[in-house]
This record gives structure tokens, C-alpha cells and sequence, in this order.
């Protein structure tokens, strides 16, 4: 069984202008709730292993919050 990443949940500080989060999807969307699989598509990350990168704004938090548990947070960029 695996665990939650540590850093899955995001401190509030994080929300410095400018501030780039990629995000990179690490387990499947099987047996997952619908609003987690459209949240997933909302965020671009429609297969296993894919990052994107997306500014660091209440929303994408919001949504990146949602799918915690399915998604791991890389180092933030500016």
C-alpha cells in the first residue's frame, strides 16, 4: 500500500507571485471518483508520469488539493 507523499499538500506560503509548481501525476484515476478524473484533466495531467507545469494560484492549489493523494509535487521553480 503506498502513502501519501509529505509534500502533496501545499504550504501557504508557497503562493509567491510568479512561483511555477510542476506537478507530475503518479497513480491512476481507477476507481476514483468522477470529479477527481475531470479535476486531473482540468490540471493537464491525462497519463501516468506526465508533469506540467502551471503557476502557483488559489485555484491550481485548490485543484492540485483535490488529487493529492494521486499526484507528487516537484521542486517549485521561479
Amino acid at each position: 500500500m503506498m502513502t501519501k507523499t509529505p509534500d502533496a499538500k501545499l504550504p501557504k506560503e508557497n503562493s509567491k507571485k510568479g512561483t511555477i509548481l510542476r506537478v507530475k501525476r503518479v497513480r491512476s484515476a481507477i476507481r476514483r471518483p468522477q470529479k477527481q478524473k475531470d479535476t486531473l484533466r482540468t490540471l493537464g495531467l491525462s497519463r501516468m508520469n506526465k508533469v506540467r507545469e502551471l503557476p502557483d494560484t488559489p485555484s491550481i492549489r485548490g485543484m492540485v488539493n483535490v488529487v493529492a493523494h494521486l499526484v507528487h509535487i516537484e521542486n517549485d521553480k521561479k
